[in-house]
């Protein structure tokens, strides 16, 4: 992926874009982003719900 790729990670009103670097940063930043789960759709990635079975 690209910095400058959009991500769309969900929040409390809906998803929210922001760009890889910015996922990065949270990733490193924030320990709840570490077990998010993305989708690639189009070159941009979409956070998704999981939901074990």
């Amino acid at each position: 992926m690209f910095d400058n790729s959009r991500c769309f990670v969900l929040g409390s009103d809906g998803y929210e874009e922001i760009t890889y670097a910015e996922l990065r940063e949270r990733r490193a930043d924030d320990p709840a982003y570490t077990g998010k789960r993305f989708l690639r759709l189009h070159g941009m990635l979409m956070e998704v719900l999981f939901i074990p079975a």
